[in-house]
């Protein structure tokens, strides 16, 4: 989740979506305390041409 503020076509494009204030406060302290996949940030041995 993305507090983006402000609305608009960019960000629509990608898939944002307003959602009310009180919605996203119930969506972050349900998942404020789940540890994020590190491993989704790691390039494949393979990409090592690319960089």
């Amino acid at each position: 989740m993305i507090d983006c503020q402000v609305e608009n076509g960019h960000l629509n494009s990608l898939g944002a979506r307003n959602i009310n204030r009180l919605d996203f406060e119930q969506r972050l302290e349900q998942t404020i305390h789940v540890e994020p996949d590190r491993d989704i940030w790691q390039l494949p041995a393979n990409c090592g041409d690319l960089l």
